[in-house]
């Protein structure tokens, strides 16, 4: 595949073929809120969607500047691996650009159609390697469909029998492996029309020290199926760290979301906050406390584990949009108001809002229902492939250094510090190493406002650079005069964080 080109290149040039990785909102236009003007279809909407995607090359250059400079720095992807798309050669090559392209030591894919190789091995940690040449390794659907409707509907597509794609073929192992991928945990939920390999899945580079995977126990009957679904989760534990990948119910209303989204907070608060798991092997299925206060008094005394959550939560953040936007995503919503039960419900349970707020489009009309939830990670980037339909669109999340952080600003502070004490006034190293110490406290706790979690710092940023500015408060008048300029910003962001 095409490498990532000169992102100053003109239009187009920047990535492959197919391969964006910007789009602008595409009907914030005010006429479609107007109540004679029908919300556009589908068909519709896909095909605005190419066209401001064939359109955005500059922007689509901005990205992969982006891109590039994460290199280098740890990362890891969400995407929805389309399950219709793994069967088509250019999809498929598209999907696996985008982890290309992204460099990530962790992928969480949801709805993903996996061989059934992969299957078979549901809820354990696997090497990849040791799955090529098992003689399962092939892609069919349907496959052990939990739906009849579904299988009858599938098997119509495909002429009477399953569509298999074999392992030579398709080389879905073979892809992973390639990008230096080793270790894999799949599962399906127990009650799933789409078949027994389909569900959710974390391909790693490297070995966790434990995985654990586990279904959530509301049921949701869908009548287009005949047939009751269910949702999981899988997850993966490094050191103090734990990633968990979900896909929740898209009902549109009701308490069986809602009920998946309190379930799966007890669970992720519950793993926080134990001492040290197993080494890893087969999955463990986390046994839930009865509430997040619950597990984190039955964890007291072990220090509590940083978390990522993501996945498709099929509900809104509420904090991303205003309320004429609100009233807008209503009406595309089928003229039903968009649920944000999931986010609400989480957000409680984890203490910290979602680190994508502010992302307004990931999927069909413009709503994001991709969230992720980072007390490790401190920036995400929003990616676009039409491989997926331009529906449920990549997300890449990543992270200064804490170490690095830590180290720069501890510096400065200190020089800072040194300095004033030495002068009577400012010396010609003082103020420059104060308002970069001072800068990149406001900056990274406005760019994260879960800054002080991850970094476990922010208590520490925020005396220090006060205790700076009181002293500088009782110098010369020049020093008077700056120290009320940085009170000034600090009164003006604090409100933000």
């Amino acid at each position: 595949m095409a490498a990532l080109a000169d992102p100053t290149a003109s239009s187009g040039s920047c990535l492959v073929p197919g391969v964006a990785l910007l789009i602008p909102q595409l009907i914030a236009d005010p006429k479609w809120g107007e109540e004679e003007i029908a919300p556009p279809g589908p068909r519709e909407y896909s095909d605005m969607c190419r066209v401001v995607y064939e359109e955005s090359g500059d922007e689509r250059a901005q990205k992969a500047a982006e891109l590039a400079a994460m290199e280098g720095g740890e990362c890891m992807l969400y995407m929805n691996f389309k399950s219709h798309a793994i069967f088509g050669e250019e999809q498929r090559g598209k999907l696996f650009e985008v982890i290309r392209l992204t460099n990530p030591s962790v992928v969480c894919l949801s709805e993903a159609l996996v061989p059934v190789a992969l299957a078979t091995h549901a809820g354990q940690l696997c090497e990849l390697s040791t799955l090529v040449e098992d003689p399962e390794n092939r892609i069919e659907q349907p496959y052990m469909a939990g739906s009849e409707v579904f299988a009858t509907k599938k098997l119509g597509q495909y002429g009477g029998s399953p569509k298999v794609m074999q392992g030579a073929e398709g080389g879905w192992f073979e892809e992973f492996i390639k990008l230096g991928f080793e270790w894999v945990v799949f599962l399906s939920p127990t009650h799933c029309p789409y078949g027994r390999n389909w569900g959710n899945c974390m391909v790693m580079k490297h070995k966790p020290d434990e995985v654990r995977c586990g279904n959530l126990e509301r049921l949701q009957y869908k009548k287009v199926w005949d047939a009751s679904e269910s949702r999981c989760y899988v997850g993966a534990r490094y050191g103090d760290h734990i990633t968990v990948s979900v896909h929740l119910d898209d009902v549109p209303a009701g308490d069986v979301r809602t009920a998946q989204a309190e379930e799966l907070g007890q669970i992720v608060s519950a793993w926080r906050s134990e001492g040290s798991g197993s080494d890893g092997g087969e999955a463990e299925a986390a046994e839930p406390a009865e509430t997040p206060a619950a597990a984190a008094a039955e964890g007291e005394g072990a220090a509590v584990r940083t978390v990522t959550l993501v996945g498709d939560m099929n509900a809104i953040n509420p904090d991303t949009y205003n309320a004429e936007e609100i009233v807008r995503l209503n009406k595309y919503n089928r003229g039903k108001p968009c649920p944000t039960d999931a986010i609400d419900a989480l957000t409680a349970a984890l203490g910290v809002v979602p680190l994508n707020t502010g992302q307004k489009f990931e999927c069909r009309f413009n709503k994001c229902v991709t969230h992720a939830y980072s007390t490790h990670y401190t920036h995400y980037l929003d990616l676009l492939t039409d491989a997926t339909d331009f529906d449920h669109q990549p997300l890449a999340l990543t992270g200064l250094s804490r170490l690095t952080v830590r180290v720069a600003l501890t510096l400065a502070l200190t020089l800072a510090e040194s300095n004033a004490e030495a002068r009577p006034g400012p010396g010609p190293w003082a103020w420059p190493t104060i308002g970069a110490a001072w800068c990149a406290i406001i900056l990274i706790t406005i760019d994260h406002r879960d800054g002080w979690g991850s970094f476990k710092l922010g208590p520490w940023f925020e005396a220090a650079g006060l205790r700076f500015i009181v002293r500088a408060a009782h110098r010369r008048w020049r020093d008077r005069r700056v120290a009320w300029l940085l009170l000034h910003v600090y009164s003006t962001f604090k409100p933000k964080l």
